[in-house]
């Protein structure tokens, strides 16, 4: 799988290393060494695949010449030429260098991806070298190694060199650092301070990132969904296992040698992290759930095979893992039997993810259910006006929609709002809403820039989520009850942060309103809380986009914010913002061309691009194109945190890290405003003072006319250039998408969605399908529709009634019965029964019963030596027993699962069934089961440590129990594989096949063809086209020759009666069922609500109003466009007029409303219309299956119901108990074939709404049966779904393995 690996040394002559020496190595050539006149031979190395060198696109004459590079237009050569070339080179270093400690060059070794081919590998590490090096102007020699051992993974080797190249030579290694000025800064005794040209640490930091980008776009081009991660295990928070370094041991080494010391350390380092993985399995969980909340078992084998090492145990870790108490399954996998392919993968989490999810839910539901936050109504009318006033415009109906929402009573009122449609603008007016009702009003969000828009556009005091969490960890700015806190941008906050801010706010009794666009970029962590959230509890949403000027982007933005976007990008497409281009360096010209075009007019304008390297391109060529106008003159080198930038007064500059003293975020743009004393200043936006940029102080700063996508979350600007990249998805894409005002432009550079090794470059229907790829992240509560979310969440909540109960006693009784152990007390009767019994046998009996008594003993001692030798083994089947117990023990070992567990399956049918020890087993194994049932031997487990006190042996006497604990391995090892034999059978059994079924099928039909002619001709008109239960008619057939006589009998009371007479004809059904569906009430409580801001008397109103509209049903148009000219001849309207006889406020209100409550009538009628064929046909249909009577179950039905009811409520630590109760209740095949089909009748007659409260006849005490039994049904069929899925895979697993044993001639003992 894919690993990040990076490794970067010095070649110094200082420590005895020879970089032609290297070369030869890394080429696997001969190198002659002229310093030494020694030539160098590593011939002999295997594994190398292709040797390079190439050079920076301006290199001066001399290198070209001396390198054998003679065509002017060619910068690298590759095989026998590139190690010719990197011969001359590194000997011409080794020539100039002086000093006996001289730095060569720096060595490079990446690991490379395994998915990718050997093509696709050579390209990525081609443009990996030409961005980082070669653009830099430096020379890159590298090989491609690929071992065939495959303990290694495939790695290249990257020498560059350390001086630039000038036009007579190599220069200098170092520079002389310089401040704003141009001045060169000294030290405090006044020596000149110098920085390396190549190798510093903030260009290996920025080269370690650049690798990690430039593997994970490959992979992204070929297709393949790893990735991998340059940061180190501190930064993203493990702190259990130790960084790893990349295997560097080849096979014709032979053993590690003195040199390869680092590559000792990294395997004993791999080693410990393995070993920290065996001895805490769920290490493994805890680094999965850092990034998703959800997963399959595929992501558990990626990250253990990360670790593991030749001769780890990557199997019996993996087994661990899934048998670790905290994995949760809540979703199960779905297999289809016909395609014998994976429908729906087995989804997983932890118990702690599920735990914290759950308990944020909970927090959300309280905040839900507090209904203390209603506000006077005149109060917040006012404030709304006042926010208006401040804003200039009125608010849009959907705008005061929202308002109204957000200010409802309940504590969480979530809003989901697209890029654009005014979320800042709802959020000022429910801040001056709450302030004036004397409420604090904060703010947060995740970012800093964030906050600071937030604050600014709504005048909310806000800051980041982290700042609020540290304060309240300390005890500081605690939320009074009352008051409301906002949260910006909470779709980009992960689950475990906002379990932890919704603890603290439900804690505080604090009001919490949530904005976001959950299909915008996503959490960095696990879990897309918001949306969740959102889904649960309700939202408002605003669709209207205010951002975009243009109707069709703002279009386009509602169809991300929906979820569509190739249609939006079909939008893009079609008014030519979406352009194509070949190359990479096609694209970033045509976005700087009209970039430079929306600077020169003075527009709000930047640049978008997804990677760092193609922003720091674009900044470069912006910067070339302003100074080619004759602007930036006079320039100044500048240290920051990326290396030395060149600074102009007139520069933006792009802040990349939060400083709560110099009031700057991470994504603030500023202007350089002057120079002074060796320090840059800065002009930021709505800051009175410059910010300073000097050594020692702030520094962290980059030009910033072009940008990443994920810096612009949260901005705004007039005009928009983006440059795409081949690993954006859908969420990339909306953002980037939305920033705009009034135009924008995305170019494409089609190479960089062509896959590595492909013959053409990518179409734009290929770009446009990975643009709009959704790469949305989950939470377990996503699940919690699955049966398996609910037993999880089930057995949850049952831990933490146990865990709240302080009583010892309580938390006893949920010991036991979560163990499935008896109560002490049920303990103590069985005893004092016993002991009763016992006594009363003890009694002096009479005469006779002292005959019949003695008579009794003699035969129960006779029994017990019967028992007693029958436990014993032949001697015949000690090699069948010894080898029953051997696999045992090996598939116990693996937990019973896999190929262990389809092993002792086997062995088991082996020996009892094909062996010629078979008969005599079975004999054994059935005088054992007379005494002690497999169940019981297989419960009690392999070791027996006294039988005497084994509670489950009690009811056997004595010597019996001395002769199962003096042969009880033997006993163990027949009674498990007669178990486990019987369960193979029973599987067999239940898992009939679909042929076999309708060959059934076909034979029923064929006999009641035959007995037909025999009936008579009364029965052939009763016979229903229901399908009814197998009726167990106990009365014989009698049968006279070949002429059935049936005998008849009283026919059963019917579970549902048949239905003859209705209380309502169907159109008066059809009415009530339209005024009671969901689509239409919706528009009518909206027609209804509008009704209210209209009339004093809305109810008169809307009901004169429907009488016309019945009264000329052909004339609606007509009737609403009266409605529309006179209002008032329905009603009342509200309000007044003025002494000026003009509306007052009310009235205008009532007024504009109008046509809305029009158009909503008018989209009722159009509803009722569309959906009254689809429930009448509904109605008639009912009707006629509802004319049939359903037959009750039968009692062998009955039982297997209560039989699987029975499976599906014990409890499962072991799920092996549970199987076999349900497979015995399955193998009636009658009688649960009669439940299959009787649940599906019921299906057809309870299908519309409410369908049991219609049905006329019914008593209260029927309806509550009907109910209690089709859950009873239910449960059961659901448990019997499971056991076959369950089952059917155990038996393909074993058909599986039997094939294999015969391939390999027979199973090996």
């Amino acid at each position: 799988m894919a690993i990040y690996s990076f490794r970067q040394s010095v070649v110094s002559g200082g420590s005895g290393r020879s970089a032609v020496a290297s070369a030869a190595y890394r080429h696997a050539c001969v190198m002659f060494r002229e310093q030494t006149e020694l030539t160098i031979n590593y011939s002999k190395k295997l594994g190398g695949v292709h040797s390079e060198l190439a050079l920076p696109d301006d290199a001066p004459a001399w290198v070209r010449d001396q390198l054998g590079f003679a065509d002017p237009d060619v910068h690298r050569l590759d095989g026998p030429q590139a190690v010719a070339a990197s011969e001359i080179l590194w000997n011409a270093v080794e020539r100039g260098e002086k000093r006996i400690d001289a730095r060569y060059a720096t060595d490079l070794i990446v690991a490379l991806p395994r998915e990718l081919s050997e093509a696709q590998n050579i390209e990525l590490i081609r443009d990996f070298v030409r961005q980082n090096y070669t653009d830099r102007g430096r020379i890159a020699d590298w090989a491609y190694h690929a071992p065939e051992d495959k303990q290694h993974n495939p790695h290249a080797h990257i020498m560059t060199t350390v001086r630039p190249l000038t036009e007579t030579g190599f220069g200098a290694k170092t520079i002389a650092q310089l401040d704003a000025d141009g001045v060169a800064i000294r030290s405090d005794k006044g020596a000149i301070a110098y920085a390396k040209w190549a190798g510093s640490k903030p260009e290996l930091l920025a080269v370690r990132e650049a690798w990690a980008t430039s593997v994970n776009v490959a992979l992204h081009e070929a297709g393949i969904e790893a990735t991998v991660d340059h940061r180190s295990f501190r930064d993203r928070g493990i702190a259990d296992l130790e960084p790893t370094a990349h295997h560097g041991l080849v096979h014709h080494i032979g053993s590690v040698r003195e040199h390869d010391a680092h590559v000792r350390s990294d395997l004993e380092t791999r080693a410990r992290n393995f070993q920290a993985l065996v001895e805490n399995p769920s290490l493994v969980l805890e680094h999965i759930t850092r990034e998703r909340s959800t997963f399959d078992t595929r992501d558990v084998a990626r990250l253990i095979h990360r670790y593991a090492g030749e001769g780890d145990d990557f199997a019996s870790l993996y087994r661990r893992v899934g048998a670790l108490p905290e994995l949760v399954t809540i979703q199960a996998q779905i297999h289809d039997p016909e395609t014998n392919s994976i429908v729906q993968r087995e989804r997983f989490t932890t118990a702690s993810v599920l735990e914290r999810e759950a308990a944020m839910m909970e927090s959300a539901e309280r905040r839900a259910a507090d209904a203390s936050f209603a506000v006077d109504r005149q109060r917040k009318d006012a404030a709304i006006e006042r926010a208006q006033a401040t804003q200039g415009f009125a608010y849009t109906p959907e705008q005061v929609a929202a308002i109204e929402r957000l200010t409802q009573a309940t504590g969480l009122s979530p809003m989901v709002g697209i890029a654009g449609a005014g979320k800042s603008t709802v959020l000022r007016a429910v801040g001056e809403v709450y302030k004036g009702e004397g409420a604090s009003v904060y703010g947060a969000a995740l970012a800093g820039k964030a906050a600071d828009n937030l604050q600014l556009s709504s005048g909310i005091e806000s800051r980041t989520l982290a700042s609020w969490e540290n304060a309240w960890s300390s005890g500081y700015d605690r939320l009074a009850p009352g008051s409301v806190f906002v949260i910006d941008e909470a779709g980009m906050v992960a689950s475990a942060q906002m379990a932890r801010v919704m603890a603290e706010l439900d804690g505080f009794g604090a009001k919490v309103i949530m904005v976001g666009d959950a299909r915008q970029l996503q959490p960095i962590e696990a879990g897309a809380a918001f949306r969740t959230i959102a889904t649960e509890v309700g939202y408002v949403e605003l669709t209207e986009v205010r951002r975009q000027e243009r109707s069709d982007h703002a279009e386009a933005s509602v169809l991300f914010g929906a979820g569509d976007a190739k249609s939006a990008l079909n939008i893009y497409h079609g008014n030519d913002t979406f352009r194509p281009h070949d190359t990479r360096a096609d694209a970033l010209s045509a976005a700087i061309a009209g970039w430079h075009s929306d600077w020169l007019a003075n527009t709000d304008v930047v640049m978008l691009a997804h990677t760092n390297v193609d922003v720091r391109d674009l900044n470069d060529l912006a910067r070339s194109a302003i100074q080619a106008e004759g602007g930036l003159a006079d320039e100044r080198t500048i240290m920051t945190a990326r290396g030395h930038r060149q600074f102009a007064i007139g520069d933006r500059v792009l802040f990349l890290e939060n400083d709560r003293q110099l009031a700057v975020r991470n994504g603030s743009i500023g202007t350089v405003a002057s120079f002074a004393d060796g320090t840059m200043f800065v002009d930021v936006p709505d800051r009175e003072t410059a910010v300073p940029i000097a050594p020692g102080g702030y520094i962290n700063v980059d030009h910033g006319y072009a940008t990443t996508i994920h810096k612009s979350q949260g901005s705004t600007h007039d005009r928009v250039h983006i440059v795409a990249g081949g690993m954006m998805d859908a969420q990339l894409t909306y953002v980037a998408l939305s920033r705009h005002r009034e135009e924008v432009t995305m170019h494409v550079p089609l190479e960089a969605f062509t896959r590595p090794g492909a013959d053409k470059l990518a179409t734009v229907a290929d770009a446009m399908e990975r643009l709009a790829a959704d790469k949305l992240k989950d939470t377990s509560l996503d699940f919690r529709a699955t049966s398996d979310y609910r037993e999880a969440r089930a057995a949850l909540e049952a831990d933490r009634a146990a865990a709240a109960n302080p009583t010892f006693h309580a938390r006893f009784e949920a010991f036991l019965e979560h163990r499935g152990l008896p109560h002490p007390s049920d303990v103590l009767q069985s005893i004092k029964d016993y002991a009763a019994a016992f006594l009363d046998r003890a009694r002096d009996a009479s005469a006779g019963e002292r005959i019949s008594l003695d008579a009794r003993i003699d035969a129960m001692i006779a029994k017990e030596q019967q028992q007693v030798r029958g436990l014993e083994p032949d001697a015949l089947l000690q090699g069948a027993l010894a080898r029953l117990d051997h696999v045992q023990q090996h598939s116990a070992a693996m937990n019973h699962e896999g190929l262990a567990r389809r092993s002792a399956f086997h062995t088991a049918e082996n020996e009892l069934t094909h062996m010629r020890t078979a008969e005599p087993l079975r004999a054994y194994a059935e005088r054992v089961a007379q005494i002690v049932p497999p169940t019981t031997v297989v419960a009690i487990g392999r070791t027996l440590t006294e039988a005497h006190d084994e509670p489950r042996l009690a009811h056997l006497r004595a010597p019996v129990r001395d002769a199962l604990q003096a042969n009880w391995t033997t006993i163990h090892a027949v009674s498990r594989a007669a178990w486990e034999l019987g369960l193979l059978e029973t599987v067999r059994t239940v898992d009939t096949s679909y042929a076999q079924e309708r060959a059934d099928r076909a034979t029923l039909a064929a006999y009641e063809r035959t007995v037909a002619p025999a009936t008579t001709e009364a029965e052939t008109p009763a016979r229903s086209h229901a399908v009814e239960p197998v009726a167990r008619v106990e009365e014989p057939i009698v049968r006279s020759g070949d002429v059935p006589i049936v005998i008849e009998v009283e026919a059963p009371k019917p579970f549902l009666p048949a239905v003859e007479r209705w209380s309502q004809t169907i159109d008066e059904a059809v009415a009530h069922a339209l005024v009671s569906h969901p689509s239409y009430v919706n528009i009518v409580q909206i027609a209804e609500r509008d009704a209210g801001t209209i009339w004093r008397e809305p109810q008169a109103a809307m009901t004169k109003l429907n009488d016309a509209l019945a009264a000329e049903p052909s004339n609606v148009a007509g009737v609403l466009k009266e409605l529309q000219r006179s209002p008032q001849s329905y009603g009342d309207l509200q309000g007044g007029r003025t002494l000026l006889l003009k509306p007052d406020g009310d009235r205008q209100k009532a007024l504009n409303a109008v046509a809305i409550f029009a158009n909503t009538m008018a989209t009722a009628r159009d509803t009722a219309r569309r959906l009254e064929p689809g429930l009448r046909d509904q109605e008639i249909q009912w009707r006629k299956a509802m004319a049939r009577p359903v037959p009750a179950l039968s009692v062998d039905a009955m039982t297997v119901v209560r039989e699987l009811n029975r499976a599906h409520a014990m409890k499962r630590p072991d799920r092996e108990p549970a199987h076999q109760v349900a497979l015995g209740a399955m193998s009636q095949k009658d009688a649960f074939n009669e439940v299959r089909l009787w649940r599906g009748e019921m299906e057809a007659r309870l299908a519309p709404r409410h369908a049991v409260d219609r049905i006329p006849g019914l008593t209260q005490d029927q309806r509550v049966e009907i109910a209690t039994t089709l859950s009873q049904v239910d449960v059961a069929l659901r448990e019997a779904n499971a056991t076959r899925t369950i089952e059917q895979s155990r038996e393909r697993s074993l058909e599986r393995s039997r094939s294999q044993e015969r391939d390999r001639g027979g199973y090996e003992r």
